[in-house]
């Protein structure tokens, strides 16, 4: 990938946008891919004149969550596998407190809690789902936070377990609590345009962390974590240019360039763009190594939205690429694969990947941040029979600025499977339904 080739396009036709001020908040989770979603929020706590007021003056805050899980694996009678469905539901999320503000410092303390509701929880653990619960598929209450904290006009700084949102580790938070990591992370705003940030993470926990999701464990193993850094250029308030570099020790070196921008044509019709670029390169005879290119647009014409989005992957002699640590920042991930996950069951083989969006925003019939989303994706591997369809149906409904409501039901199809291979039994078409009821304050 020509990387400083893509970023010049990039600039060029950002600089070629005119400055608006978008016109309207948009819901669902298709709006979500693109850079935006790693904008730093700043949200200056209450200040204190002393150490006890710092205790004193300090603010609980809370997502309770009730969270539901079904899946449903289609049987192989020629291999004498049955059908089978499992059900979870669990009740709890984050609990904690922020103090407030001593010279700018002040401490951050979250629990994670998933309490299994053991009268919603099928008898039979051979039919509960476990995505909710640990190891053993049991509840669990960890601190998935606690952090001492510094912000300012211009800059923010946390170190300890802490959430932070980049293409390559993120919170991701699609179960009952997020992934939370332990180090440190600062934001620099240079000036009005350009902003800097800085990260070192030595362990990660959650649901994308592996079955154990409540116990903080290292990234790759006997390596020290990831250290990285990002620089943003935002000519105004609809578009951004970022270039992010991670080394992720025993693993690789990403190099990830992106750029986003709205065009308004109208109060009714504006588009989103995507362009995204990364780098891999293997560290330490990992495995993890190659290049990935995508884009993606979304038309919104009043209450109809329509996303388009495509990524490939160039892969190096026998390697994988890689998610990171969370969601990806990929344009085509979808509810359940994403190309890193392919990449990992494909190594060597370039991919190419499509997604399709259609969603519908009722805000402009009366049903405020009320949102459908019909999301398809299609996997094709080179040089390979195999590929893999999944669609998802999604809807989210923010009820209140406190009630969330959020439901993902999805459904895969994976095609030219060779199940004379044994290793290939456990790959089977599925059926999903996630479902989330949050209450925050």
């Amino acid at each position: 990938m020509k990387t400083p080739l893509i970023l010049s396009l990039l600039t060029l036709s950002l600089l070629a946008q005119e400055e608006i001020v978008t016109k309207k908040i948009e819901g669902g989770l298709i709006h979500t891919k693109q850079e935006g979603r790693y904008k730093v929020v700043l949200e200056l706590p209450e200040k204190a004149d002393g150490f006890d007021q710092a205790f004193d003056y300090a603010k609980p805050f809370a997502t309770f969550r009730l969270a539901n899980v079904t899946t449903e694996q289609e049987g192989l009678s020629e291999h004498n596998i049955d059908e089978s469905k499992t059900s979870g539901t669990s009740f709890g999320g984050i609990f904690g407190f922020n103090s407030a503000s001593l010279y700018g410092l002040h401490l951050h303390l979250g629990a994670y809690v998933s309490q299994k509701v053991h009268s919603l929880n099928p008898s039979d653990s051979e039919k509960q789902n476990s995505e909710l619960f640990d190891a053993n598929g049991d509840s669990f209450v960890y601190i998935g936070e606690a952090s001492l904290q510094y912000e300012n006009e211009a800059m923010q700084v946390k170190a300890g377990r802490i959430r932070i949102e980049t293409p390559y580790a993120d919170s991701d938070d699609i179960r009952m609590v997020p992934n939370s990591f332990e180090g440190a992370w600062g934001n620099l705003d240079l000036n009005d345009n350009w902003q800097a940030q800085a990260y070192f993470l030595t362990r990660w926990a959650g649901v994308d962390s592996g079955d154990d999701q409540d116990v903080f464990k290292a990234f790759v193993e006997d390596g020290y974590g990831l250290a990285g850094g990002s620089l943003t250029y935002r000519p105004n308030d609809d578009s951004a240019i970022s270039l992010w570099y991670y080394n992720v020790d025993k693993e690789s070196d990403i190099l990830y360039a992106e750029g986003t921008g709205e065009i308004y044509f109208s109060d009714d019709f504006h588009m989103e763009w995507g362009l995204q670029g990364a780098h891999i390169i293997e560290r330490s005879n990992s495995g993890v190594e190659g290049n990935v290119v995508g884009a993606m647009a979304i038309a919104d014409y009043d209450v109809v939205y329509f996303g388009v989005a495509y990524n490939h992957v160039f892969a190096e002699n026998n390697a994988i690429i890689t998610d990171g640590f969370g969601g990806g920042p990929y344009y085509t991930s979808l509810d359940e694969h994403t190309v890193g996950a392919i990449s990992a069951l494909s190594p060597g083989k370039d991919i190419g990947v499509y997604r399709l969006a259609l969603g519908f925003d009722f805000s402009s019939l009366g049903v405020d941040r009320l949102n459908v989303e019909f999301v398809h994706g299609h996997f094709i591997l080179d040089d390979s029979p195999v590929e893999v369809e999944e669609s998802d149906v999604v809807l989210t409904y923010a009820i209140t600025d406190r009630w969330y409501f959020e439901s993902i039901y999805t459904n895969v199809d994976l095609i030219n499977i060779d199940y004379s291979n044994p290793d290939n039994l456990d790959f089977r078409d599925c059926q999903r339904l996630v479902t989330r009821l949050n209450y925050s304050f």
